[in-house]
């Protein structure tokens, strides 16, 4: 039965339930003790030795012999003690005594015994470690309890690109008594975490370990771990963003981790201003000076209640309406914001192509963020919930307008079949407010449980009233967590900032360097004005390094989206497959715009492409080509060939000389790769000619693309062979074997160049048959 992981506090860190117990682990099992026919083995050896040249010179009755011999020097073997060592010998009688004595072998027993002791199983684990044969290794240690066995196995499955495997091991493990291998057990756990792509589990196990250590040593250890400071920061801002959001049983123990993996960056990490302010953060204290970089667009009072004005209409889907009471909004800026919010609302227009304001970071991040699909249920959260009662469904088939929707049921008493609905004093608080009716306050008061609201009046009720955020956030965790990002940006883009101490004003202008400084020194845990700024980085200058931050910490923004993108077109470049496929696995293909879907299906089926699995690269890139994205030249390389595999050779031809027709734009080797596959097609099609025209021009055109090159010349070599030009078969042949780059492409240019030289010699034979002379047909 697997033993538990023993986890403190700190599981909390993973919002996990474990187990918790005293399980102690196995003690480590001695390895078996050497047969005692070893050491006289040595004496029979030599005396086989002498005896060696008459044995040879005997024929089956020597062999008889030999044998009988084997089995007597064997019994002697049983009869003589070994010596004891010196250490051995001073041993307390009474510790001998209390062993059992060694009984002899019995003859037959000892005809058993070997003559010589073979390697001892350590022997053959070191053989194994030493040539790397990691899963033969694996299936030595299987049946194990031992510690030292255990992490072997763990250490091994990582060096085998099987982090998940090790992970497993080292969670099933119950802590270990020594304290170095303790350590080692934690810190090889935050290291599969890490490769497995777990980046929070990794710090979880890095600070357990550092637990065990001293500030010096934990210092030393933590910086040992390649960009483990990194790590640590956006770790622990995706926790702080977590644990802000979140007013329930978990939060205290959620501080408890907070502060411990605080500390111990504060330690170790001390000249990075980011603790500081995260210290700051987690004390409920502004993470800045006070003072503000740039300039802020100041938005009053009735601008503030045009926008809610906006909203509530959009609220009750007036399209025209609302658009109407937006345009009344005085700053251009937040004018053309709220009106792309209002045609969201009201009618599903898709606001991400709205004007984008570079000037203000945190707007014109805001719909790529995709702060929106994140926070509700496309527009179903923002509108007013659907009653299927015959009252409700006549109201709303009845008011055409919002002025007579507002006459009918703000002035006047209502029916009491709409009286005793919920929705009913949604919809006349949503009025009130669109129509700027004094009626709004006591509306709002009135209403009954305003964690159910749709999101426009939440913000109406933020921006007009000033409601506590936490009045507001759903029961639900995960629902509080989203409405916590989207409820506090939109109160600050309707000119009321709720979270001050660690949130920029969402109309703050930054430029150039000014964002950058205000993210590191001003507002670091602010995630819009962060993704922003990586945004901004990612584009002007995109690293691997910053890719692997975005993608970990904004997954479903455009933005992490492209840089996950980014990561899994480098690994399939550098042939990582799996970590490719972990890279694509982690998008949600189904959520994405045209033109990240088009990419995201072209990677897809390049990876495909690249495992041998044609159909699956095919269907991906037939979906690709649905989309209308663009495709890339190598991609339609591949399609092309696909086709050819497939059977569809004239339309494989008609896509590559289509491709040709443009391929001076493309880089040298997808040229050759081209003119390979144009060859490859008329040679399939029958074309003899035009396909050695198309081998001989690509062996001329480009010698560098060696792989290229030489493949087709040596294509080019047998059709020639099978023309009966040997001569010219051979001289391609020749250089083929000079400049191959790998043996088993020189070993197929030699084979094929013996059998045209053996062809050659009989075709010589043949004219010197004949006298060397012409032969005329006529």
């Amino acid at each position: 039965m697997k033993k538990l992981l023993v986890v403190p506090c700190l599981s909390l860190f993973l919002s996990l339930t474990l187990c918790l117990g005293l399980l102690q682990a196995e003690p480590p099992m001695a390895p078996p003790a050497a047969d005692d026919a070893g050491t006289s083995a040595k004496a029979s050896t030599a005396k086989k030795t002498k005896t060696k040249t008459k044995k040879d010179a005997k024929s089956s009755s020597g062999t008889t012999d030999s044998a009988k011999k084997s089995a007597s020097e064997a019994k002697k073997s049983v009869a003589k003690e070994p010596k004891q060592p010196a250490a051995e010998a001073d041993k307390p009688a009474a510790e001998d005594a209390a062993k059992p004595a060694k009984e002899p072998k019995s003859p037959a027993e000892a005809k058993k015994a070997p003559a010589k002791e073979t390697k001892q199983a350590s022997d053959y684990e070191k053989f194994l470690e030493k040539y790397g044969a990691w899963d033969r290794l694996d299936k030595v240690y299987t049946n194990s309890d031992d510690p030292v066995v255990l992490l072997k196995r763990a250490t091994m499955a990582l060096q085998t690109g099987a982090p998940q495997q090790a992970l497993e091991l080292i969670e099933s493990s119950a802590p270990f008594e020594n304290k170095d291998m303790e350590l080692q057990r934690l810190w090889l756990g935050g290291q599969a975490a890490r490769a497995a792509g777990d980046p929070s589990k990794a710090v979880f196990w890095f600070s357990q370990a550092g637990q065990m250590l001293s500030a010096k040593e934990r210092a030393a250890k933590f910086n040992s771990e390649p960009d483990l400071e990194i790590l640590w920061t956006d770790v622990w801002r995706r926790y702080f963003w977590i644990y802000s959001a979140n007013f329930g049983t978990m939060r205290e123990g959620q501080e408890a981790v907070l502060k411990q993996t605080l500390d111990q960056a504060r330690g170790v990490w001390k000249n990075n201003p980011f603790w500081e302010a995260a210290a700051s953060a987690l004390a409920g204290e502004s993470t800045h000076s006070g003072k503000t970089p740039g300039d802020v667009l100041d938005i009053g009072d009735s601008d503030r209640n045009q926008i809610a004005r906006t909203l509530a209409a959009a609220c009750l889907e007036y399209p025209a309406e609302a658009k109407t009471l937006a345009a009344n909004i005085s700053t251009k800026e937040p004018r053309e914001f709220w009106n792309a919010m209002a045609g969201f609302v009201a009618e599903g227009s898709d606001p991400s192509e709205a004007e984008l304001h570079a000037s203000f970071p945190k707007a014109s991040i805001f719909w790529g963020s995709n702060i929106m699909s994140r926070s509700a249920a496309g527009r179903t959260d923002w509108l007013l919930p659907e009653d299927q009662t015959q009252a409700w469904q006549d109201l709303r088939k009845k008011n055409r307008s919002l002025h007579d929707a507002a006459k009918r049921y703000l002035k006047r008493d209502a029916d009491k079949d709409l009286e005793a609905l919920p929705v009913f004093a949604q919809y006349r608080f949503a009025l009130a407010v669109a129509q700027n009716d004094d009626a709004a306050r006591d509306l709002w008061d009135a209403l009954e449980n305003k964690r159910n609201l749709p999101l426009s009046l939440k913000v109406c009720g933020l921006l007009l009233f000033e409601e506590p955020l936490d009045n507001l956030l759903p029961e639900d965790p995960n629902a509080a967590a989203r409405q916590f990002v989207l409820l506090p940006a939109l109160s600050s883009a309707g000119g009321r900032n709720i979270r001050p101490n660690q949130l920029a004003p969402f109309w703050l202008r930054l430029e150039g360097r000014q964002l950058d400084n205000a993210v590191r020194q001003l507002w670091p845990l602010d995630r819009l004005l962060l993704l922003a700024d990586w945004s901004n980085r990612l584009q002007e200058k995109a690293t691997p390094e910053l890719a692997k931050r975005i993608a970990f910490l904004f997954p479903d923004t455009e933005a992490g989206v492209q840089a996950t993108l980014q990561l899994a077109d480098v690994a399939l470049q550098a042939q990582q497959y799996q970590l490719a496929g972990f890279y694509l696995a982690n998008i949600d293909g189904n959520r994405l715009p045209r033109k990240l879907k088009g990419r995201y299906l072209e990677l897809k089926g390049d990876l495909a492409f690249a495992l041998g699995g044609y159909e699956d690269a095919f269907n991906n890139y037939s979906e690709l080509l649905k989309t209308g994205a663009e495709v890339s030249d190598s991609s339609r390389i591949k399609i092309a060939f696909i086709l050819q595999q497939q059977g569809q050779l004239d339309v494989a031809q008609g896509q590559l000389e289509k491709l040709w027709e443009r391929h001076e734009t493309m880089p040298t080797n997808m040229q050759a790769e081209l003119l390979y596959y144009m060859a490859e097609g008329e040679h399939s099609m029958g074309n003899i000619d035009k396909a050695l025209d198309y081998y001989l021009r690509l062996a001329w055109q480009y010698p560098q693309e060696n792989i290229w090159a030489l493949t087709a010349m040596f294509r080019a070599a047998l059709i020639y062979d099978g023309m009966g030009q040997y001569d010219t078969a051979k001289n391609l042949l020749v250089t083929v074997i000079r400049n191959a780059e790998t043996e088993q492409q020189r070993e197929a240019a030699k084979n094929r160049l013996t059998e045209i030289e053996a062809k050659r010699g009989r075709a010589e034979e043949r004219t010197k048959a004949g006298g060397g002379n012409m032969v005329y047909p006529f």
